[in-house]
């Protein structure tokens, strides 16, 4: 019993220093840049340079896609968007993996207030 506990223990050490370790060697060459959008319960990051907030918050999250370039869907942010207010420019950090669905799908690492 005492072995199995020591292997629980053991494991979800490593689980958890494996997601610390990812979230601070977060390197700027995996770095998005853009304007943070949260649209029906969907965290986008838009980085097409023709971005108008007012614009953004007025229509869906399908019309974005088809509104702005290079837009990207947040995916598993590991903490809370509270401090960040949409339409806000970003920078997201990543793990290097961008899913090539449409549209793009981004695991965040951290993410910093631009402007």
């Amino acid at each position: 019993m005492k072995k199995i506990l020591f292997l629980v223990f053991l494991l979800i050490t490593l689980v958890i220093a494996t997601d610390l370790i990812n979230t601070f060697s977060a390197s700027d060459s995996m770095t998005l840049e853009g304007y943070l959008l949260i649209k029906e319960e969907t965290n986008y990051l838009v980085s097409d340079d023709k971005f108008d907030s007012e614009v953004a918050n007025k229509i869906t999250g399908s019309e974005i896609l088809s509104t702005y370039n290079q837009v990207y869907i947040l995916d598993k942010i590991p903490f809370s968007l509270k401090k960040i207010k949409n339409g806000q420019k970003v920078k997201v950090y990543h793990n290097g993996i961008i899913l090539e669905s449409n549209p793009a799908k981004v695991n965040v690492l951290k993410m910093k207030n631009i402007d």
